[in-house]
């Protein structure tokens, strides 16, 4: 069984990256997903502390019982990175595959800042879950049919809500907890297979950029390893 850890903004991010993790893992045996950053949903995070989280020993230690490690952030958080990463230039929109590894190398940058040179040990084993803007994005195509819709970046909570109302239920922007237990539930997400999952997920590049380094770093056996049955 491979273990994965989860390092994320906070609970509700864990969860979801659980899910899609055990979506795109889909093997015989499934992934034992285990939650790094916050620790237990007793203990709420933010950007901020995963920030901080990515610098300590704890991260580090983390490898010790984990086979890869993922680290998930919101791109609508990066103006507020020391030094910030802007999301618009003087020509407006800087191109999303560009914000995507400027906040990738702002996370290495973090890694290596307590530990020159541990990022290039471990990067084989290190996954960056960065979505654009919100990972809520990411779940738009699964409750949208326009095009435009699934592929919006901005104000993803929102649309997806009033795609939830329907069903009896809503995710609060500022206590996602009980939201995000009952979005869990539902069948979209509950029943999430990786044929689906690979479907869905050009409609958001951090999503893609996940995606396949899902597919590239854990689902392609090592030399000298089976092939992982995966459903077509």
């Amino acid at each position: 069984m491979v273990n994965i850890g989860v390092a994320a903004e906070g609970v509700t991010d864990q969860q979801l990256i659980e899910r899609l993790l055990t979506a795109l893992c889909d093997t015989s045996e499934k992934p034992n997903v285990n939650y790094l950053q916050p620790p237990t949903p007793q203990k709420p995070g933010n950007w901020d502390q995963l920030l901080q989280y990515i610098r300590s020993e704890r991260f580090r230690g983390a490898f010790a019982t984990n086979d890869f490690v993922v680290i998930q952030i919101d791109t609508d958080v990066c103006e507020q990175f020391t030094p910030p990463i802007r999301r618009t230039d003087a020509n407006g929109q800087i191109p999303t595959e560009t914000l995507i590894e400027q906040v990738r190398q702002h996370l290495i940058a973090r890694i290596e800042s307590t530990a020159p040179g541990y990022y290039e040990q471990r990067k084989s084993q290190i996954l960056f879950a960065i979505a654009v803007h919100s990972i809520e994005c990411w779940l738009l195509p699964l409750y949208c049919d326009r095009d435009n819709q699934k592929k919006r970046q901005d104000n993803c909570l929102s649309l997806l809500n009033q795609k939830l109302t329907p069903l009896g239920f809503s995710v609060d922007e500022n206590s996602k907890g009980k939201g995000y237990t009952r979005l869990l539930k539902d069948d979209k997400i509950r029943k999430l297979k990786r044929n689906t999952v690979l479907e869905i997920s050009p409609h958001n590049p951090g999503f893609l950029d996940f995606v396949a380094q899902v597919e590239a770093q854990i689902n392609t056996p090592a030399p000298g390893e089976p092939d992982a049955a995966k459903e077509p």
